[in-house]
């Protein structure tokens, strides 16, 4: 069976770092589970850095205005797998979105439900809190799991519930491969930390300019209101950024939110990888790594080499 690593946790856990390490430790590829690292445009604002940008699969590839569903990370995961497998490399699979990892692991997780135009185009008007209490009231289970920011999945989901009723909680077999799946965790206090200091840098680097060149590009093609809806859709700092263009908030102030929009980002997506990991089946490997305890990169690398061989 063939094998795959996969490297989750937070953001600002250092899952880059980590997964480079093991590339070339193990003559591994890396590629990308980022939702938000696949677009073309905003390095600074996904965290993309110029060697993941060099070294890492399935980044900035797609328009801002583009959609990307879960079956379509698949898809290309599963491509670039493949590629990975027949070069005699392993696999390295890196991010925190799980919903892509529980696409391309399990078999048949997707709903097999067509896009419905009709309804997307009674959908897509709304704003990201009616969209919120419409999948409330329709599905409380998948309310509760779902990412309630990312309007694409919202969409998605009460397409799924307007044709079979509900979104299904699949508890499917694994695909074909023998996993081990590493979960990088640390304190909270660290963990916010980074993300301040990660935020104030990547501004320091151009991350408002780098927004203001997106909008201008955008506006070429769509209305104001349209390149806002856009904006928000891509969500964290950037929903509080017309706001700062306009006047109505400081720099200080877009800085302050944007650090406790990516704060509470990190909460949310521990609750995803932390039922991610307890639900994976027993015929998975799977460690949790504290990245504050001296030589934890040393155990992965140890703990690799076990499985490897």
């Amino acid at each position: 069976m063939n094998k795959l690593i996969i490297i989750s946790g937070t953001t600002a856990t250092g899952k880059s770092k980590i997964a480079q390490k093991i590339a070339k430790n193990f003559d591994g590829i890396k590629i990308s589970a980022d939702s938000r690292q696949i677009y073309k445009n905003i390095p600074l604002f996904s965290g993309l850095d110029q060697q993941d940008l060099k070294s890492t699969k399935l980044v900035s590839f797609l328009n801002e205005d583009e959609t990307f569903s879960a079956g379509d990370f698949a898809k290309k995961a599963e491509s670039e797998i493949k590629k990975a497998y027949q070069e005699n490399k392993i696999p390295i699979i890196v991010g925190g979105t799980s919903f892509y990892l529980k696409s391309l692991i399990y078999k048949n997780f997707l709903p097999k439900v067509q896009i419905n135009q009709d309804l997307r185009k009674k959908l897509e008007p709304k704003s990201q809190e009616e969209l919120q209490e419409i999948l409330k009231q329709k599905d409380p289970n998948r309310y509760k799991t779902i990412d309630l920011n990312n309007k694409p999945r919202l969409i998605r989901a009460l397409e799924i519930i307007n044709e079979i009723g509900f979104v299904p909680e699949n508890k499917e077999e694994l695909k074909n491969y023998h996993i081990f799946y590493i979960w990088l965790d640390g304190s909270k206090e660290a963990r916010d930390l980074k993300i301040e200091n990660n935020f104030k840098q990547r501004i320091e680097n151009g991350l408002i300019t780098e927004a203001l060149n997106l909008k201008k590009s955008l506006e070429k093609k769509y209305s104001e209101k349209e390149v806002q809806e856009i904006f928000s859709n891509l969500g964290l700092s950037y929903k509080f950024i017309y706001d700062f263009w306009n006047n109505k908030i400081s720099q200080d102030e877009f800085i302050k939110l944007g650090i406790k929009e990516e704060q509470k980002y990190a909460k949310r997506q521990i609750t995803y990888i932390k039922k991610f990991f307890q639900n994976l089946p027993g015929n998975v490997k799977k460690e949790k790594y504290d990245i504050s305890e001296n030589g934890f990169e040393e155990k992965i690398l140890n703990d690799l080499e076990n499985f490897l061989n």
